[in-house]
């Protein structure tokens, strides 16, 4: 029942190619094929095979094979003897159960931390993605403004020509222009720089020739409702939590350990020649000193580390969810506020633009204007993608986007 619902809610939540997103077969791609992803499947197979392992355990048959000569001198004659013996240690049946439960618990550990790639490299992908989206968008704003001052730069030298406006103001408007084509330039380095750090880390992401960035969306739901849907399903907690417990059935173990396990068998043996033939049972137990209650010392500190970790892990990601969804809300106010002031900006820009026009502004009051309009358009720009990229980071933190884990779904 859980599944249909989280599905219905996510079809709500976002389109099925959102136009701010690259589209998701290419993600499910680059996410399943990331070396951390690929390591972490690896890591399953290793702990499939370690569980069996644990299951059989260690312990094997050992054959032993003597022979000797006994020489009789009160008979004077030198006589051929051997043995052979077969024996085997056993494990106690309370020491098997636990090795079935480490190795049963390792599998778990390891699907998690598949689990936990894949959302880490989600993460990645999605801060590269926008990382690059930024870059573009700065980029189109310093083109578009490179463009407009220098259509500025044609109507100040056309004034110049007609005797209206001093060569001053042309060599400022070049100037301008000149500057806003810098710093397009460098806005295209740095989109360069994105590409191919996108790229370099997940390839096979296409990028679109401008990013479309659709309006952000508030965020209708509560604090409670993300901080209950993230910490229920975080990886990080989850994989704290599973090798906490791994480390305790580790210890009990160990400490299981400090009573060794026993060596049965049998002898058979030729003596005399073979005139004499024996045959017997054979008991070999150690006797347990300081090494294995120092390992079972080390095993249970081993084990509290794990259970710290584990604490540390629940404290560090509820303060990332506290933080995160704080930011997402801030993020989406402070796009309104500034959509705002850059549509005021941008009209007043193109008011004394044409007041210029007209001879009823001056140039400096035209490049300032611009100035502070192309800074109003940037920060909009760069406050919507925020507001998208924290939204969704929300999302991906909640496992309502991006969510390719099979594994621990079916836990």
């Amino acid at each position: 029942m859980r599944k249909p619902i989280l599905l219905a809610f996510l079809a709500l939540a976002i389109p099925s190619r959102a136009a701010d997103l690259p589209p998701l077969d290419e993600v499910k791609h680059a996410l399943t094929n990331a070396p951390p992803v690929k390591e972490s499947e690896a890591g399953i197979d290793f702990e499939r095979s370690n569980d069996s392992m644990l299951k059989s355990g260690a312990y094997e048959y050992e054959v032993q094979m003597t022979g000797a000569q006994r020489r009789d001198y009160s008979l004077g004659q030198t006589l051929n003897e051997w043995s052979m013996q077969i024996s085997r240690p056993v494990r106690f049946p309370g020491k098997k159960r636990l090795d079935e439960d480490l190795g049963a618990q390792g599998i778990r550990t390891a699907q998690l931390a598949h689990g936990d790639a894949l959302h880490e490299s989600a993460k990645k992908l999605l801060g590269l993605w926008f990382a690059w989206v930024r870059e573009k968008i700065q980029e189109n704003e310093w083109q578009n403004q490179s463009k407009l001052l220098r259509k500025e730069a044609i109507v100040v030298e056309k004034r110049v020509r007609a005797g209206d406006a001093p060569r001053l103001e042309l060599n400022l408007a070049k100037a301008a222009s000149d500057q806003a084509a810098f710093s397009a330039l460098q806005a295209k380095m740095r989109e360069d720089v994105a590409e191919k750090t996108l790229a370099a880390n997940f390839p096979g992401i296409s990028l679109p020739e401008n990013p479309v960035l659709e309006d952000p969306k508030p965020l209708e739901q509560s604090f409670d409702y993300w901080k209950e849907k993230i910490l229920s399903q975080n990886h990080a907690i989850l994989l704290a939590r599973s090798e906490a417990r791994k480390a305790q059935i580790m210890a009990s173990r160990v400490r299981a350990d400090r009573m060794p396990d026993p060596t049965i068998g049998i002898r058979y043996s030729s003596e005399y020649g073979g005139s004499q033939r024996v045959m017997g049972g054979v008991l070999s137990i150690p006797l347990p000193g300081d090494y294995r209650k120092a390992a079972a010392l080390g095993a249970a500190a081993s084990a509290e580390m794990a259970t710290q970790r584990e604490l540390d892990a629940t404290r560090r990601v509820n303060a990332e969810v506290s933080s995160n969804y704080t930011m997402a809300r801030a993020s989406y106010n402070g796009w309104e506020k500034s959509r705002e002031a850059a549509q005021g900006m941008t009209r007043n820009a193109e008011l004394i633009s044409r007041a210029y026009a007209l001879g009823e502004a001056g140039l400096g009051e035209v490049l300032a204007s611009r100035r502070l309009a192309i800074e109003s358009r940037l920060a909009s720009k760069l406050a919507q993608s925020e507001a998208i990229e924290t939204r969704y980071r929300l999302m991906v933190d909640a496992h309502l986007l991006w969510d390719f884990d099979e594994n621990t779904r079916q836990q």
